[in-house]
């Protein structure tokens, strides 16, 4: 209770809220990526996605850039967004995809062990990134005040509230159900958002759809 009463005292604002969660994140090893590098139609930092693909798999991109030439970024987009649609977007994480036999990972998870090197650095270069105030829609100029991805892809939701401005975690929720489109794709189940939270001061809700 000090620590929340420190709080009020020093700044009551929202976004002051959300800039100590990003800079306690960042002093944690995030990045942070910068919204308007955000592909809306891609759904995607797609810089960030080949700099993490070139940085673990060079042999592997330089074989995509010569089948591909100028069209490579272009069609790894794709086949990436084409594997998530049928696949689900936890399976491309886990499994990557293969395009013209080239297989390509988006993400490494923690080795069982340290004894794999190669495995390890990979891990070590995933690139997780916060954005701030992100401008998902393509159909409006709706934002969600924060956002988490890995190596430029998607994967969780937050929006936040803050009781000294009379709103708590059930305004959240409340946001979540009544001001965001469930139809549109960025929201569909199993192809981004791994999960939706809903955050104040006190508490955190989540859920998965």
């Amino acid at each position: 209770m000090s620590e929340v009463m420190e709080y009020m005292t020093l700044n009551v604002s929202e976004t002051q809220f959300e800039s100590d969660i990003e800079t306690d994140l960042l002093n944690s090893g995030y990045r942070k990526a910068d919204r308007v590098e955000y592909d809306k139609e891609s759904m995607l930092f797609p810089n960030v996605l080949l700099e993490f693909i070139k940085s673990t798999q060079a042999r592997e991109w330089t074989r995509y850039e010569r089948y591909y030439g100028d069209h490579a970024v272009e069609k790894l987009i794709r086949r990436f967004n084409d594997s998530v649609a049928s696949r689900g977007l936890l399976d491309v994480l886990k499994n990557g995809f293969e395009d013209m036999g080239i297989k390509l990972n988006v993400c490494y998870f923690k080795p069982d062990s340290t004894m794999n090197a190669v495995l390890n650095d990979r891990y070590q270069k995933n690139i997780i990134g916060i954005t701030r105030q992100f401008p998902y829609s393509t159909q409006n100029n709706n934002e969600i005040d924060m956002v988490i991805s890995i190596n430029g892809i998607l994967v969780f939701a937050f929006e936040l509230k803050d009781q000294f401005k009379n709103q708590d975690y059930q305004c959240a929720i409340e946001q979540w159900k009544e001001d965001r489109d469930y139809r549109e794709p960025i929201f569909k189940f199993e192809q981004r958002f791994f999960g939706y939270f809903a955050v104040d001061l006190y508490e955190a809700w989540m859920t998965t759809e």
